[in-house]
């Protein structure tokens, strides 16, 4: 699926050429908009629930033009660029990060450094980052 869309029949022509309509008919019915939403969850990786494919089920109700719009944002989230190390630390200028054992990340400024609870998401984020991107791990 692609996107952004611009018009409401843009999102409907991009979902008729991943699914085209059934029987000469102009719109896509429950069951082929059921297969757009749940394929872009796929292909995007995604693991559904039983709660999440009833959602996808009462989304597939819907317009065709809604669902491609929907699942045009699963697409482009699942495919957007990962940030840089330096984008993961824009928003905390002056702060240094090194990378020490496996799994352990230090940031620091000055004297004060990133621990505790507040920031174990962020050290977790940034680990993962540098576990994939061993050449950039310190900065």
């Amino acid at each position: 699926m692609t996107g952004p869309f611009e018009t409401e029949r843009e999102a409907a022509g991009a979902a008729h050429q991943l699914v085209p309509p059934e029987d000469g008919r102009s719109i896509l019915g429950a069951d082929q908009n059921r297969r757009l939403l749940v394929g872009a969850c796929e292909a995007a990786g995604v693991e559904l629930g039983a709660y999440d494919r009833r959602i996808l089920d009462w989304l597939a109700g819907y317009e065709d033009a809604m669902c491609a719009v929907v699942a045009g944002l699963i697409s482009r989230a699942a495919h957007r660029p990962e940030p840089t190390l330096g984008e993961l630390w824009a928003e905390f200028p002056g702060w240094a990060i090194a990378r020490g054992g496996p799994g352990e990340v230090y940031a620091s400024r000055g004297q004060a450094s990133l621990t505790g609870e507040d920031w174990a998401g962020l050290r977790e984020q940034i680990s993962r980052w540098q576990d994939r991107h061993p050449e950039g791990a310190s900065s």
